[in-house]
């Protein structure tokens, strides 16, 4: 699974969206099988240089597409696909889920996501992608940082199942970077279930100390 990567060659403006549109199909025409496609480009958040899931349909794309922002954390989805509701005015049931998704002046979502709200479209894609495709891409975005010198990354964020696929690399022998992880989503406030503490400790006594082990072997 790839992605097409515009960052920072190309910014999107009232100008250049026609430009966007015919990159993004012309990516797709070259990737028939890929079920879900991945971008990045710069963008303004002042209209109407925001690009809503109308440039994305445009585009004739299968959803969800993935536009995170420069210096901005945002996703951009397709009316079908991005979780977000597409053409439906009632609000998601997660209140701070709720007040990150940009809607129009009609009450729909226009298909931007910021903060909190990422969380709806990251989890419908995390659900949609398989296992394999999931490593395969961390491990091609390992080599990718090895070519550049890079040694060692940080997620600021994640969950058990995020850290369960680094695990699995690492067992493979297929990761070359050192990672730390945390846990949790960004801007959310958390809370201590006994769910999220499950997965804590699952993390803490299985991963961690299997990896402890096989460096002291």
């Amino acid at each position: 699974m790839e992605s097409i990567y515009l960052t920072p060659e190309f910014s999107i403006t009232p100008d250049t969206a026609d430009a966007l549109v015919e990159k993004i199909k012309g990516y797709a025409a070259g990737h028939p099988n890929e079920k879900i496609l991945f971008g990045r480009a710069d963008f303004s958040m002042t209209p109407p240089s925001t690009p809503l899931h109308d440039l994305l349909d445009r585009g004739r794309l299968r959803p969800p597409a993935d536009y995170p922002p420069h210096q901005r954390t945002c996703l951009v989805g397709q009316r079908k696909g991005s979780g977000a509701g597409g053409n439906q005015r009632q609000a998601v049931a997660d209140p701070e889920e709720e007040k990150y998704i940009i809607r129009d002046a009609s009450g729909h979502p226009s298909g931007v996501l910021l903060e909190a709200a990422m969380e709806i479209v990251e989890r419908a894609v995390f659900a949609a992608v398989p296992r394999e495709d999931k490593l395969a891409m961390l491990r091609e975005a390992s080599h990718f940082l090895n070519r550049y010198g890079v040694t060692s990354v940080v997620n600021a964020t994640g969950s058990l199942a995020e850290i369960e696929l680094y695990a699995a690399l690492r067992d493979r022998g297929q990761l070359t970077v050192r990672t730390r992880n945390s846990f949790g989503a960004v801007a959310v406030n958390h809370h201590l279930t006994p769910a999220f503490l499950a997965d804590l400790e699952k993390a803490r006594t299985q991963i961690s100390r299997r990896f402890w082990s096989q460096r002291i072997s």
